[in-house]
């Protein structure tokens, strides 16, 4: 698991670097590929992490795909009695509902 968590960890931060410099479909790439390792983990602080990113990396896309991956991550973060990372994927996914309502963009 060791080698899987290193990569999945890798990418996730290269997402992050590719989302700082505007590479959003880089980005997407890099977080999905952490994704399922991420999630498979026994802690799922890594996990809803990860989800934040993509809807971050989404959201600046002007996809509406960033809602599913916020609403996990506030449940994951809830779970995990995460109140302030929760707080901010909700406030991310607030903001998205209101830019796509009813999935219009994808």
């Amino acid at each position: 698991m060791g080698d899987a968590f290193g990569e999945a960890l890798f990418h996730a931060t290269l997402g992050d670097a590719y989302r700082g410099m505007n590479k959003f479909k880089d980005a997407e790439i890099s977080l999905l590929r952490a994704l399922p390792v991420l999630r498979d983990l026994p802690s799922r602080r890594f996990h809803a992490v990860c989800l934040l990113k993509l809807g971050y990396t989404y959201e600046a896309m002007g996809s509406d795909k960033a809602i599913g991956h916020l609403e996990e991550s506030v449940r994951v973060f809830s779970k995990l009695r995460l109140p302030r990372k929760a707080e901010q994927a909700q406030q991310v996914l607030d903001r998205c509902r209101l830019a796509f309502p009813l999935g219009e963009l994808a």
